[in-house]
């Protein structure tokens, strides 16, 4: 991503220079996270989407944090170039989707969602915490993290409805496609 690398060579140049305590700090700030926006992206490609879903928390663009709002969010990404949003937005699932998938331990099998279904309603009042179901590798799946995960795929989503600027059908369709196969 281009916009990345002159993100990275601005804040190297001034570092370099000494003069980047100088500059406007939500100038650079704004460059240190569209750095973090580049490396999650290659920590995915990598392989690595748990290191990746940490830095898109950390950039600040999606909603993924604890402390993250959509409306500041929504600000963030104002900032960027519309033409990155889609791949943006679908990269970020895809790194949600692909932990998920990790959990399961498989390809997606709707009807084993539904048998994970019927067997929390039969066990009642139970807390999410301590409910563990084992996957098809014979491994046990933290249910907790599993909602974490689905929540932040339906946050990434109203985030992508409340953007302003219009995005790709395919991109809805993505999007919509992974959380289907999380919930």
């Amino acid at each position: 991503m281009l916009w990345c690398y002159f993100a990275y060579s601005f804040l190297t140049f001034y570092e370099a220079s000494g003069l980047l305590a100088q500059l406007d700090q939500a100038a650079v700030a704004q460059c240190q996270s569209v750095f973090l926006l580049d490396e999650a992206a290659a920590a995915l490609r990598d392989g690595r989407a748990d290191q990746a879903l940490r830095l898109w928390e950390a950039s600040g663009y999606l909603p993924f944090g604890a402390q993250s709002s959509i409306e500041v969010c929504l600000e963030r990404l104002q900032t960027l170039p519309p033409r990155v949003l889609p791949d943006l937005l679908v990269l970020a699932e895809t790194t949600v989707h692909r932990l998920y998938q990790t959990l399961l331990g498989s390809a997606p099998d709707p009807g084993r969602q539904q048998v994970r279904r019927l067997n929390a309603r039969q066990l009642g009042p139970v807390s999410v915490g301590s409910l563990l179901w084992t996957n098809r590798s014979g491994a046990h799946a933290d249910v907790q993290e599993m909602a974490r995960l689905q929540q932040a795929s339906r946050r990434l989503i109203a985030l992508t409805g409340r953007l302003q600027q219009r995005l790709p059908a395919e991109t809805y369709s993505r999007l919509s496609q992974m959380d289907v196969y999380m919930s």
